[in-house]
């Protein structure tokens, strides 16, 4: 049987760069990232419900150890985290509970703080749009089992995120990601290389150029966080150091590199080269056709009565607006459309849509127990 893939969507501008919730979540940053990206994984297999899971849960898709999530915040860190004001106290059917192991806290700032994104505004500046990642949440019991009831988390994920995976995405698999350690800076340059390979794809297929990329030692030691390396040599080995463990550890995301002058007197650039099996495995091909088709019906769905009364001109035009996302987007349409088509009251409809689209891009019924490999 074939191994099954499983590549999952993650938001251009998260993989495009990490400095952004850096700058967002400070020290818990990755484990943010983290949560956003298996949120968005499960988001896809239901696409209109909230996401319930236990940290188990979370930690066997991620690769995360749960024994780390678990600990405890330091006095620093909740300074860091929460303020003065200290760490977040519930009452729950046990008694008074604290928000301070590294999960948790995750979870809260997640829902606390906006993510700014930036993008081009296509006038020769740039907008800055604040998104939360997470809506809400709830911390409740699981008692599946049958022993001690573990804790289970119901988190409704921001509709601006899930809107970024049908529109502006890159892609990772995560049977290399989560084996790829929480060293500093390791998974920040996986999800960097989800974009290099996007970058390389483009140019293979639109401009017919070779399947590689260049970068420079030094945008790959900020990308590794290696700021405590003042010569370029000493820089050099620490990039080659962790490009090699990275190499060795992935199983599908295969690359290879060499050190090029690039123009330069000295070779302190380096050129990622990839096979044609590793660039045609990051490929959707009919799991991408039948989201792209259900984003379309969706859209029209929503043009036909909300732009109903405007002329045909101004009607094309309104169209063009909606197809923007929402940090080039001067008109408010878009953010209509996506509360629009997480509406709850209109689930029915939704799902009506959702049957029929699915029949036509899998020519079969969807049913919950169907079992179809969507990649």
């Amino acid at each position: 049987m074939k191994d099954k893939k499983e590549l999952t969507r993650i938001p251009k501008s998260i993989s495009n760069n990490h400095k952004i919730m850096q700058r967002t979540f400070g020290c818990l940053s990755a484990i943010v990232t983290d949560i956003m990206i298996f949120l968005g994984d499960r988001q896809f297999g239901d696409i209109f419900g909230n996401i319930e899971f236990t940290l188990d849960d979370f930690c066997a898709k991620m690769g995360a150890n749960r024994a780390n999530l678990q600990r405890k915040l330091s006095d620093e860190e909740k300074l860091e985290i929460f303020g003065k004001s200290g760490a977040p106290v519930y009452q729950n059917a046990t008694g008074e509970q604290t928000i301070e192991n590294y999960f948790e806290s995750a979870l809260w700032i997640a829902t606390e703080r906006n993510l700014m994104m930036e993008s081009s505004n296509g006038k020769g500046g740039n907008t800055f749009v604040g998104v939360q990642i997470i809506n809400k949440f709830d911390i409740g019991a699981d008692f599946s089992s049958k022993k001690k009831a573990k804790k289970s988390y119901l988190v409704s994920f921001s509709n601006t995120i899930k809107d970024l995976l049908f529109t502006n995405y890159n892609l990772i698999e995560l049977k290399d990601y989560r084996l790829i350690p929480y060293e500093r800076g390791y998974r920040d340059f996986y999800l960097f290389l989800a974009r290099i390979i996007v970058i390389v794809r483009y140019k293979q297929d639109k401009q017919g150029e070779a399947p590689c990329f260049v970068l420079s030692v030094d945008e790959l030691a900020n990308i590794f966080g290696l700021q405590e390396y003042a010569e370029a040599r000493e820089k050099k080995r620490a990039v080659t150091r962790i490009l090699s463990n990275i190499q060795k550890t992935v199983q599908y995301t295969n690359f290879s590199y060499q050190y090029v002058k690039n123009g330069q007197k000295y070779a302190y650039h380096v050129l990622f080269d990839f096979k044609q099996e590793t660039l045609d495995y990051f490929d959707e091909k009919l799991k991408a056709t039948f989201f792209q088709s259900l984003l379309n019906a969706f859209e029209q769905e929503f043009s036909a009565s909300y732009f109903s009364h405007l002329s045909m001109y101004d009607r094309i035009k309104a169209m063009k607006d909606l197809h923007l996302t929402l940090a080039n987007n001067e008109q408010d349409s878009r953010k209509i459309f996506i509360d629009w088509m997480y509406d709850t009251d209109s689930l029915e409809k939704r799902l009506d849509t959702f049957n029929k689209v699915f029949l036509k891009v899998w020519g079969v019924p969807y049913s919950e127990e169907l079992n179809i490999d969507l990649l």
